[in-house]
């Protein structure tokens, strides 16, 4: 009653009990990719937006140029935002072996050193390529202007961020957002 012409060919009966069975193993299945997910997407802990969020990061952006002939440096502009977020690396402080000469001081309203920091030389570029001879080389090259970016973490009571080069001020650049 349920045969097909063909013995091999599965009957209605057949196909249909095949999809049940399926659909029944998806189903029994979905509680199991529900809980996977709930797990990656973080929906047990409440999530913070943007808004929400702490205000732990400063932002910094400047403009500086040096003066190859005397030698000296200087900050055409600059600009420093508060924003939400933590930072997830550490600072290194300040030590002898600071090699570029850069640092940066976190100062409060008054003027005096929170704590003060080593930073890149922001006018050296290094980058690595592959010669002709198939060999890596590192290339330096110095510039004369430079854009500056950097993030650092907010600490209570600052309020301006001292770019300075072998204990020289370059420049003072006051948080814009408290």
């Amino acid at each position: 009653m349920f045969k097909n012409k063909c013995h091999n060919e599965p009957t209605h009966h057949c196909r249909m009990s095949v999809r049940f069975v399926v659909w029944a193993g998806v189903l029994a299945l979905l509680p199991f990719t529900s809980c996977h997910r709930k797990i990656y997407d973080g929906s047990g802990i409440s999530q913070q937006t943007p808004t929400d969020m702490k205000k732990e990061i400063v932002f910094i952006s400047a403009v500086m140029t040096r003066d190859t002939i005397n030698g000296t440096y200087s900050m055409t502009e600059g600009k420093a935002e508060l924003l939400p977020g933590r930072l997830k690396t550490t600072e290194s402080a300040v030590s002898e072996e600071t090699k570029s000469g850069f640092t940066y001081e976190k100062r409060n309203q008054r003027g005096d050193v929170l704590s003060e920091h080593g930073m890149d030389n922001p006018f050296v570029i290094e980058v690595e390529t592959v010669g002709e001879d198939g060999i890596l080389k590192r290339v330096v090259t110095q510039r004369d202007k430079a854009s500056l970016f950097m993030r650092v973490r907010h600490v209570e009571g600052l309020a301006a961020i001292a770019i300075k080069h072998n204990h020289q001020v370059i420049g003072v650049i006051h948080l814009e957002d408290q």
